[in-house]
């Protein structure tokens, strides 16, 4: 399976020799080619540690969450490269070339780092820049979702995360309707890639905005995930783990509904209550 690998460990209950299966991480370098002045200009963006597979959705859904790209038809083309130095050895680029008539400046995106697998936000100059790129408001009568339902799908999105069934080490990120019905789920040692991928199908299959729909992450909530999912207009977010307190205030500022510690037949309501049906 794609984005697993088999390890040797000494298995201290049995004192032997095994291999294990572990989730792949290793670098994709994110280049954009755009036109400045009628030249054709080139530069990378990003170079991020991500799980393979679903490189596509990854890297449209990070130009999009960083507010490169407004929508998916602004893309002109997308390919792949790999440069196989050794058997497990891989760096993978993604070349994305926009459109002649997008403009962008490119001082404002580029960073000039490494984005590990587990923090995507550092780089920004400020919290404030990054909640520039939530385009919608969220109307806070829709959707509605009933309890029932609510506590069912952090189990409905552990048996389909395929990676983790199998390693115990990659972060979830599904989308439901209010029905309970899985449409997407994807997964990264990174729970940022995750959602990248999740945002990428969603542009892809033209599902933005998102507002009828409902997020979950199998690990805790972020500000970073928060702002990720008010890009694509979430309005229900419901996690595993714990908020943290800026996840909640930008939850509450932006009329999300957030709920965490959602397992056990029991949750937390942070945000926005008024979505759940509790009766």
């Amino acid at each position: 399976m794609l984005g697993l690998s088999q390890k040797p460990i000494i298995k201290l209950s049995h004192n032997q020799l095994i291999d294990d299966t572990v989730c792949i991480e290793e670098p994709l370098e994110i280049i954009l080619e755009f036109y400045s002045h009628q030249q054709l200009k080139r530069e990378t963006i990003a170079i991020t540690m991500r799980t393979p597979g679903n490189e596509k959705e990854l890297a449209i859904g990070f130009l999009y969450s960083e507010g490169i790209i407004d929508k998916y038809e602004e893309i002109d083309k997308i390919e792949f490269s790999f440069d196989c130095a050794q058997d497990e050895s891989r760096n993978q680029q993604c070349v994305i070339r926009l459109i002649k008539n997008k403009f962008i400046d490119i001082t404002k995106h580029k960073r000039h780092f490494y984005t590990s697998s587990s923090c995507g936000v550092c780089g920004k100059t400020s919290i404030d820049l990054s909640l520039e790129q939530c385009p919608f408001i969220l109307i806070k009568s829709i959707p509605k979702l009933k309890k029932e339902i609510l506590l069912q799908l952090p189990e409905r999105l552990k048996i389909n995360q395929a990676i983790f069934s199998k390693t115990g080490g990659s972060h979830g990120v599904g989308l439901f309707d209010t029905n309970g019905n899985m449409i997407c789920v994807m997964e990264d040692v990174g729970r940022h890639n995750a959602m990248d991928k999740l945002i990428g199908y969603a542009l892809i299959n033209n599902l933005n905005p998102l507002q009828d729909q409902v997020i979950v992450v199998s690990g805790r909530a972020s500000f970073e995930l928060i702002q990720k999912s008010l890009c694509i207009a979430c309005s229900i977010f419901i996690a595993v783990g714990a908020p943290s307190s800026l996840a909640v205030e930008i939850a509450s500022e932006f009329n999300m509904t957030l709920v965490g510690f959602t397992k056990n037949n029991n949750a937390n309501i942070y945000s926005c209550p008024e979505r759940i049906i509790t009766i």
